[in-house]
Protein backbone atom coordinates (compact mmCIF):
# COMPACT_ATOMS: atom_id res chain seq x y z
CA UNK A 1 0.00 0.00 0.00
CA UNK A 2 1.12 3.28 -0.88
CA UNK A 3 0.00 6.13 0.85
CA UNK A 4 2.82 8.79 0.09
CA UNK A 5 0.66 10.87 -1.89
CA UNK A 6 -2.07 11.34 0.00
CA UNK A 7 -1.09 15.03 1.20
CA UNK A 8 -3.95 18.09 1.94
CA UNK A 9 -2.92 21.51 1.94
CA UNK A 10 -4.87 22.74 4.93
CA UNK A 11 -5.86 25.91 4.24
CA UNK A 12 -9.42 27.12 6.52
CA UNK A 13 -7.70 29.15 8.85
CA UNK A 14 -4.82 30.15 10.54
CA UNK A 15 -3.82 30.49 13.89
CA UNK A 16 -2.53 33.17 15.67
CA UNK A 17 -0.99 33.41 19.04
CA UNK A 18 -2.60 37.00 18.86
CA UNK A 19 -6.14 36.17 18.43
CA UNK A 20 -5.77 33.44 21.03
CA UNK A 21 -8.14 33.31 24.48
CA UNK A 22 -6.01 33.67 27.48
CA UNK A 23 -8.06 31.33 29.25
CA UNK A 24 -7.49 27.68 27.80
CA UNK A 25 -10.96 26.70 28.56
CA UNK A 26 -12.12 29.83 27.25
CA UNK A 27 -10.50 28.91 24.33
CA UNK A 28 -11.66 25.47 24.18
CA UNK A 29 -15.60 26.43 24.51
CA UNK A 30 -14.92 29.31 21.88
CA UNK A 31 -13.87 26.24 19.42
CA UNK A 32 -16.08 23.89 20.03
CA UNK A 33 -19.25 26.44 20.04
CA UNK A 34 -17.82 26.93 16.29
CA UNK A 35 -17.31 23.40 15.43
CA UNK A 36 -20.85 22.03 17.08
CA UNK A 37 -22.41 25.18 14.64
CA UNK A 38 -21.39 22.66 12.08
CA UNK A 39 -24.27 19.92 12.85
CA UNK A 40 -21.03 17.37 12.67
CA UNK A 41 -22.05 14.02 14.06
CA UNK A 42 -20.37 13.32 17.41
CA UNK A 43 -18.76 16.83 17.17
CA UNK A 44 -17.95 16.06 20.92
CA UNK A 45 -16.24 13.12 20.28
CA UNK A 46 -12.53 12.75 21.52
CA UNK A 47 -9.68 10.11 21.55
CA UNK A 48 -7.81 9.43 24.89
CA UNK A 49 -4.76 7.07 25.49
CA UNK A 50 -4.85 4.84 29.13
CA UNK A 51 -2.13 3.10 30.30
CA UNK A 52 -2.39 -0.55 31.35
CA UNK A 53 -1.38 -2.11 34.35
CA UNK A 54 1.59 -3.53 32.42
CA UNK A 55 2.77 0.08 30.66
CA UNK A 56 0.77 -0.95 27.31
CA UNK A 57 -1.02 2.14 26.26
CA UNK A 58 -4.93 1.60 24.79
CA UNK A 59 -6.88 4.26 22.77
CA UNK A 60 -10.73 4.44 22.21
CA UNK A 61 -13.28 7.46 21.46
CA UNK A 62 -15.39 8.62 24.32
CA UNK A 63 -17.97 11.64 23.96
CA UNK A 64 -17.21 14.59 26.02
CA UNK A 65 -20.16 15.25 28.32
CA UNK A 66 -19.53 18.49 29.96
CA UNK A 67 -16.93 20.91 30.69
CA UNK A 68 -16.67 22.04 34.18
CA UNK A 69 -14.84 24.27 36.24
CA UNK A 70 -11.78 23.35 33.88
CA UNK A 71 -12.53 19.28 33.96
CA UNK A 72 -13.52 17.78 31.45
CA UNK A 73 -16.44 15.07 31.80
CA UNK A 74 -16.76 11.64 30.17
CA UNK A 75 -18.72 9.11 31.94
CA UNK A 76 -17.68 4.92 31.40
CA UNK A 77 -18.28 1.66 33.48
CA UNK A 78 -15.40 1.60 35.90
CA UNK A 79 -15.29 -1.87 35.24
CA UNK A 80 -14.48 -1.39 31.49
CA UNK A 81 -10.89 -1.41 30.28
CA UNK A 82 -10.90 1.87 29.79
CA UNK A 83 -12.22 2.07 33.76
CA UNK A 84 -9.44 -0.81 34.98
CA UNK A 85 -6.87 1.64 33.16
CA UNK A 86 -7.52 4.50 34.84
CA UNK A 87 -7.96 3.11 38.51
CA UNK A 88 -4.11 1.40 37.92
CA UNK A 89 -2.59 4.78 35.99
CA UNK A 90 -5.17 7.80 36.24
CA UNK A 91 -2.81 9.36 33.77
CA UNK A 92 -4.52 10.82 30.22
CA UNK A 93 -4.08 12.11 26.97
CA UNK A 94 -6.96 13.09 24.79
CA UNK A 95 -7.43 14.71 21.40
CA UNK A 96 -10.37 16.52 19.82
CA UNK A 97 -9.33 16.06 15.69
CA UNK A 98 -11.99 18.86 13.95
CA UNK A 99 -11.25 18.01 10.50
CA UNK A 100 -13.29 20.40 8.85
CA UNK A 101 -11.58 23.18 11.06
CA UNK A 102 -8.60 21.93 10.46
CA UNK A 103 -8.03 21.94 14.10
CA UNK A 104 -7.00 19.58 16.83
CA UNK A 105 -6.97 19.95 20.47
CA UNK A 106 -4.84 17.81 22.60
CA UNK A 107 -4.99 17.44 26.25
CA UNK A 108 -2.97 15.39 29.13
CA UNK A 109 -3.56 14.95 32.57
CA UNK A 110 -5.37 12.54 35.32
CA UNK A 111 -8.89 11.88 36.06
CA UNK A 112 -10.76 11.92 39.27
CA UNK A 113 -13.90 10.48 39.46
CA UNK A 114 -17.44 13.04 40.08
CA UNK A 115 -19.32 12.96 42.57
CA UNK A 116 -21.43 10.01 42.80
CA UNK A 117 -24.85 11.96 42.58
CA UNK A 118 -23.57 13.45 39.23
CA UNK A 119 -23.07 10.18 38.49
CA UNK A 120 -26.16 8.69 39.44
CA UNK A 121 -27.98 11.75 37.97
CA UNK A 122 -26.43 11.13 34.31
Amino acid sequence: MDLHNIRETYKFDSLLESELEQDPFNQFSSWFKSYSALGIKDSNAKAIATVDGEGIPNNRSVLLKSVDNGEFIVYTNYGSKKGQDLSQNPNISALFFWREQERQVRIQGTVSKISKEKSEAY
